[in-house]
C-alpha cells in the first residue's frame, strides 16, 4: 500500500479575506463596461487621468439640477472632491479613478436601474403602502412652498393629532 501525503487543510482567515464593498462594485462596473461602449474607454495607462477627467466633466455637465437644495448641488460638491483627488493622484490610482468615473457615468445613464429593477412589495411596505409615492410628491412640492406653507408643514410635523 502506498500513502500519499496531502497538505493540511487550512481554515481561511475571514478577517483577512473579507472583501471591501468597493472591490465588489468595481468588479460590477468592470463587467458592465466590457459590454457597453467599451471601445470608447480603452486607453493606455498614461491617458487614464485625462479620460477620467473628461468623463467627470461630461457627467457633471449633464447631471440634473437639484431644486430641493439649490445651494448644495451634487456636481459642485463632488467636483471639489474630485479636484482634490486629482491633485494628489498617483499613477497606480489612475485606473481606480477611471473606474469611479465610469461608475458615475453609468449612474447618470441609469444602467444600474435598468439592470436591477425595484418592483413589487419592496416599493409598497405593508406598514405604509403609499410611503414612496408620498415621499416623491413631498420632494417635488417642497421647493415651491411659501414661507407660510413651510412653517405650517413644520408645525404639523411637530403636532400629530390622533
Amino acid at each position: 500500500m502506498t500513502y500519499s501525503v496531502q497538505p493540511p487543510r487550512t481554515v481561511p482567515n475571514t478577517v483577512r479575506q473579507r472583501r471591501s464593498p468597493f472591490r465588489y462594485w468595481r468588479k460590477k462596473v468592470e463587467k458592465l463596461s466590457r459590454g457597453i461602449d467599451s471601445h470608447l474607454y480603452q486607453a493606455p495607462p498614461n491617458m487614464s487621468r485625462n479620460l477620467a477627467r473628461k468623463i467627470y466633466s461630461d457627467v457633471f455637465a449633464r447631471w440634473p439640477q437639484q431644486a430641493l437644495r439649490p445651494d448644495y448641488q451634487f456636481q459642485e460638491v463632488l467636483g471639489k472632491a474630485v479636484d482634490a483627488r486629482f491633485k494628489t493622484l498617483t499613477a497606480a490610482a489612475e485606473q481606480d479613478e477611471l473606474l469611479k468615473a465610469r461608475g458615475l457615468q453609468f449612474l447618470l445613464q441609469d444602467k444600474f436601474r435598468d439592470r436591477y429593477k425595484l418592483k413589487g412589495p419592496m416599493l409598497e411596505p405593508k406598514s405604509q403602502p403609499t410611503y414612496f409615492d408620498d415621499l416623491v410628491r413631498e420632494i417635488e412640492e417642497a421647493p415651491n412652498r411659501s414661507w407660510l406653507g413651510r412653517l405650517g408643514k413644520r408645525l404639523s410635523g411637530m403636532i400629530r393629532l390622533q
